[in-house]
Order: structure tokens, then C-alpha cells, then sequence
């Protein structure tokens, strides 16, 4: 390791070659030590020992440019609180445990500067900046379990990019991509639970209600609008139970729940009304009624009423629940990504059933599929036909065929006097047995 001058001086040949030796040195150990050299030129890089980073000189030859690491350890697992600094450039780290990483001042850490870190274990990890400095633009990310990041410093702030890194669960498999909360995400379902248990919401005490997240962390994407870019998400996470989430609940009717998203701070906090929201397409009437929600599916914006006017919020209905005088009797979740599939079930000529979805919305496009449990004209075990297209609308039960519709809670299917098929070799239409099929229904919320 040397600093030696890179400009070799007239002498005698010995002294030449001392000189070139010495330069060449220089070169090869990329001008090491604790200081910058005497002498600087444009493009050059040096190896500071002191900071553990290479630099590099910009073209004007006016100042430096973070350009590579000196660390021989590159991955690194933690268990434990630490400050990522300069010398951390490059390195990844593999975290468990419920702490936080803390970071030096951006200016120290300078611009370029980047480090990955990802939440190996079970617990939370939380990303937070030097003093009152800011990444994606709040205080504080988390990292959920699984999830992980670059985090990455222009010189005036830190931004966090990424999400899922490890093997997830199909839940947390819910979001396509997903940044943190502070962030704007893309998601497959706009304003909805996206990951969680089948029942979020629990009977809490009093007129209050729960959110279950403890043993199934919950992940709510709330709408942002659409931007440049396209669509406007926000992901929030749970990864404990909060209890009361939801109080204050009026007696003696059906409260419905919300979970917020503060614009500003990412805080997250429950909502209630008496009615339910009303989805529909941009350009129509927004209601100002007090706590009238209205979404508007198209553009992703969800608007709330204060009795004279109505505001933007980034609100997402997670359920319901029905009160008594002094109490929670009943709740209901909405299902998830407003999508649900019953269980396969046998079905009976000349009756109808009632199949509660608990989208919370009216359904978009309803399915009814008959799966084959014994051979019938051709059709094999576990071959599958959908019959949605043998609706009769209007003729109820006694007439061939069936129909299917519902609300925002339940849908029904009715099975008329006879239902046909077409064989599987397609020779004729026949009547089906239906104790060789078993039905269930697939529903989509939609948006």
C-alpha cells in the first residue's frame, strides 16, 4: 500500500527504476492509505483504508464519487441493533429479531451509497434514518418477515426499493410487487385486504372490534389515485394484534369498518361508519352524506362525505359488524382481494342455495362449475364444466336450468327441474346426474 508520486523525475538509472517501481505500486495497490494523495488527477481511484470504500475522482477533479468497497465480508447476518455506515457500502444483511438498523447522516454516507437488508426471521425490522432525516419520504420503514430491500442514499436522503426476496407464503404471494408503505406498490386487487387470516375482525369489548394479525400477518393495499405512471397503491402490514381497532361503534345497527392510511405520516387506523361504501365508475355523483364512502373503481380514489363536502382518503373496507345496545354481536371479514370460491358440494334438482361470499361489494362476474366425482356420458373423475351459460333467468325453481345472482354479502343458485350438459364427445346434449357432479361457485368483486 502506497502513496507514492505517480510523476517519475530525471536521474540515473537506478533512481529511475526506484521511482518507476515506486509509481507502479502506487498503481496496483490504488493509491491506499488513510488520506487522499498529495496530488489528485481526474478519474482516479483510491483505496481509503480509514473509510473501507474505494473513491474515485470526478471528471472536473473536484471531488470525490464513492466507487467500490473494501470489504472482504460481504454477507452478513445480524441479531441485533447496528448502524449501517460508509464502510457497509455494498453488503448485505440478513436480519432476525424485532430491532432497528439505523444509518449514518446522508451526508456522510454520501451519494451512491447502498446497502440490501432482509428480514430473515420471524420478527420486525425497522429502517431509520440518522436524526430527522427521512427514507421514502417518512420517518421509518418496516420489513415484514420475508421481506427485503435496497436501501439506497442520493446525498440528501435514503430511499428503500424492493419487497418479498425470500420464499413466501401464497398470502404474502397476494401483491405481484410490493414496496414498502410509504411507497407507492403494484398490486394484483386495488383497495382491499390483500393477505391475512380468513376473520380479521374479531368481537373486541364494548362497541369495539379487533384485527387479528398476530398469528397471520395482514397486508391491506389502500388506493392512491393514478399518477404519471399509472395506478397509485399503498401497502400497509399488521404483524400484531391490535385490539379496539375499531371503536366507538354506534349501537343498535351495523357499523362498517374501515382501515386508513394517513397520507402524510403512513399511520394506519381504523374507520367506522353506518354505510356501507358504494363503488362505481369516475364522473358519477359523489355523496357528501357524513360517512357516505364512495370509490371510484376506475380511477382507484375513494372519497368520503363530511355532511356539506366530500374529501380524498386512502381508506380501505376491511368488514362489518352488527351491534347491540352495549356490545359487538356479529362480524363479518370481506374477503380477500374481493375474490371467493366455495367448496366443491353435491347439489339437488329443484332447490336453491344461498352462498355467502363476503366481498362487501356486488359481485362483477359470477362462475358455477360442476366438478365430475363419478363417470357421466364420457366426462371423467375430476373433469370440470362450467354451466354458467345454462342460466334461466326469471323461471325459477320447477324450470330447466339454473340461475345465479346476489348482493354484496350472499349469492344464490337455484337448480330448476333438469339440468343438460353436452357429452364429452360432443355427439348430443344430455341430462346430468347430478349425483356424479358436485358444484361450487367462483365470484370476483372485481377492480
Amino acid at each position: 500500500m502506497s502513496q507514492n508520486s505517480l510523476v517519475v523525475a530525471d536521474g540515473t538509472g537506478a533512481a529511475v527504476l526506484s521511482e518507476v517501481n515506486n509509481a507502479l505500486n502506487t498503481l496496483v495497490t490504488q493509491n491506499s492509505g488513510a488520506t487522499d494523495p498529495a496530488t489528485q488527477y481526474a478519474y482516479q481511484r483510491k483505496a481509503r483504508t480509514d473509510l473501507g470504500v474505494i473513491l474515485r475522482r470526478n471528471a472536473a477533479n473536484s471531488a470525490n464519487i464513492l466507487d467500490g468497497t473494501l470489504a472482504e465480508t460481504l454477507g452478513v447476518g445480524k441479531s441485533g441493533a447496528f448502524t449501517a455506515g460508509l464502510a457497509d457500502f455494498m453488503r448485505t444483511f440478513v436480519c432476525a429479531g424485532t430491532w432497528s438498523v439505523a444509518f449514518d447522516a446522508v451526508a456522510t454516507l454520501g451519494d451512491g451509497w447502498c446497502c440490501w437488508v432482509k428480514n430473515g426471521g420471524s420478527g420486525t425490522i425497522t429502517l431509520d434514518p440518522n436524526a430527522s432525516e427521512q427514507i421514502n419520504g417518512a420517518a421509518t420503514v418496516v420489513l415484514a418477515p420475508g421481506e427485503g430491500c435496497v436501501v439506497k442514499c442520493d446525498g440528501t436522503a435514503l430511499v428503500a426499493i424492493g419487497g418479498q426476496l425470500g420464499a413466501i407464503t401464497q398470502a404474502q404471494a397476494d401483491a405481484r410487487y410490493i414496496l414498502q408503505s410509504s411507497s407507492p406498490a403494484i398490486v394484483s386487487k386495488r383497495q382491499t385486504v390483500l393477505a391475512g387470516a380468513a376473520a380479521i375482525v374479531q368481537i373486541g369489548t364494548g362497541l369495539a372490534c379487533n384485527l387479528l394479525a398476530a398469528a397471520t400477518s395482514v397486508r391491506i393495499a389502500y388506493p392512491g389515485g393514478i399518477g404519471a405512471n399509472g395506478d397509485i397503491d399503498y401497502i400497509g402490514s399488521f404483524t400484531a394484534d391490535q385490539a379496539s381497532y375499531w371503536s366507538g361503534l354506534t349501537a343498535n345497527t351495523t357499523n362498517y369498518l374501515f382501515s386508513d392510511r394517513n397520507s402524510g405520516t403512513g399511520a394506519q387506523t381504523g374507520v367506522v361508519s353506518t354505510l356501507p361504501y358504494i363503488a362505481q365508475l369516475s364522473g358519477g355523483s359523489i355523496s357528501t352524506v357524513n360517512g357516505q364512502h364512495t370509490y371510484e373503481y376506475d380511477t382507484g380514489v375513494m372519497w368520503v362525505g363530511n355532511g356539506s363536502s366530500s374529501s380524498v382518503v386512502q381508506r380501505t373496507a376491511v368488514g362489518e359488524c352488527v351491534c347491540g345496545a352495549s356490545a359487538v354481536t356479529s362480524v363479518i371479514t370481506y374477503a380477500k382481494q374481493r375474490e371467493f370460491t366455495s367448496s366443491p358440494s353435491a347439489i339437488a334438482l329443484n332447490t336453491a342455495y344461498n352462498i355467502s361470499h363476503n366481498l362487501g361489494v356486488r359481485p362483477k362476474a359470477i362462475k358455477v362449475w360442476l366438478k365430475n366425482t363419478t363417470i357421466d356420458n364420457g366426462w371423467q373423475v375430476g373433469e370440470e364444466i362450467d354451466v354458467s351459460g345454462f342460466a334461466i333467468y326469471g323461471s325459477g325453481v320447477g324450470s330447466n336450468g339454473l340461475s345465479v345472482g346476489g348482493n354484496r354479502l350472499i349469492s344464490t343458485l337455484t337448480i330448476g327441474g333438469s339440468l343438460y350438459a353436452i357429452k364429452k364427445d360432443a355427439s348430443a346434449a344430455f341430462s346430468l346426474t347430478l349425483a356424479s357432479w358436485a358444484a361450487y361457485i367462483t365470484i370476483d368483486g372485481g377492480f
